[in-house]
């Protein structure tokens, strides 16, 4: 609150400008990002205040026996004694998606234009960088740290490590932009906490506007497409058209937790995701105990078939089942 105070109260008012040319006021740079991220301070505590977890004895959780579905010999059954060249393969899309999105982000704020209120895209374009870049350098950090930790073998929660590699590799404010449809927002709206319908609201004025200026910014970069020929182009037309094509990719839902999150609905109807986040923790301490730093390539690569094999012993392909 103190820190979000200081950019709105403080920096953001020393830097305001003003274009004579133009008659313009306008924000420089550095009052865009003291601006975006003073707001963004400010409301993180209704999150946390919104978010608390109930008490189990309000919500009457299930505690299943979780030790059967994640013993070693159901590992060493489903993920064999060494991760398959397929597993293999997917944690480094994960890594490469991962180094790709964090460079190009990066690439795009360290080449940011100076400030000019009559260039067009200007201001687009440093909102925008203003919110991709410190989410993305976070989110990298975190990752990084997560995953030195898995690597020396502290205890490092498994699901979250992936899904913050996963995230970081697709993450872009473009990836805002499910949000602009009418009837998702009314159905999330509906079924929101009364706590957090400011917060939700806010989100929304605030990330839907910047997932629109997103797109224009984003194909503003892959202009080059319709006037050069692809062998005219250079290492950074192949980059940015990486990066598009990145930032595209990470519109689609990840169906893999959707057929997940759908076999933990079918087994537990008292609160499916409290169920499915305990299981899904204990099995990443399971593989990280029994296979080390390369049971993060097996928790990465997690199917929805892995994960019905290990619950339901009676599904389990002959090729598994032990003679």
């Amino acid at each position: 609150m103190p820190i979000s105070l200081c950019l709105l109260c403080y920096v953001l008012p020393q830097h305001w400008k003003y274009d004579e040319s133009s008659d313009t006021h306008y924000l420089d740079s550095e009052g865009f990002g003291a601006g975006i991220w003073g707001v963004f301070l400010l409301v993180f505590p209704l999150v946390y205040i919104g978010f608390k977890e109930p008490s189990n004895e309000t919500l009457k959780l299930p505690q299943p026996d979780l030790s059967d579905a994640v013993s070693p010999e159901d590992l060493k059954l489903v993920f064999r004694k060494v991760p398959s060249y397929m597993r293999i393969l997917d944690f480094l899309v994960i890594l490469v998606r991962f180094a790709g999105n964090i460079a190009f982000i990066s690439y795009n704020f360290l080449n940011l234009p100076p400030r000019d209120p009559n260039e067009r895209l200007n201001q687009a374009k440093h909102i925008v960088i203003w919110v991709e870049f410190p989410v993305a350098m976070l989110m990298a950090f975190l990752s990084v740290t997560g995953l030195l930790g898995w690597i020396v073998g502290k205890k490092v929660c498994g699901i979250g490590l992936c899904s913050i590699l996963k995230g970081t590799g697709k993450f872009s404010v473009l990836s805002c932009l499910p949000l602009a449809n009418p009837m998702k927002m009314i159905d999330r709206m509906r079924k929101t906490k009364k706590e957090l319908f400011f917060f939700f609201g806010l989100v929304y004025i605030l990330f839907v506007p910047t997932s629109i200026l997103s797109i224009m910014i984003k194909v503003a970069q892959v202009d080059f497409i319709t006037e050069k020929i692809y062998w005219d182009w250079t290492i950074w037309n192949w980059f940015a058209f990486a990066g598009f094509i990145n930032n595209l990719a990470g519109l689609v839902p990840d169906n893999v937790f959707i057929q997940i999150d759908a076999i933990f609905r079918f087994i537990t109807a008292n609160n499916p995701a409290e169920s499915r986040t305990q299981w899904l923790r204990a099995l990443g301490d399971a593989l990280r105990k029994q296979y080390g730093w390369r049971g993060l390539i097996l928790m990465s690569s997690l199917k929805a078939e892995d994960v019905g094999i290990l619950l339901n012993k009676s599904i389990r392909p002959e090729s598994i089942v032990p003679q």
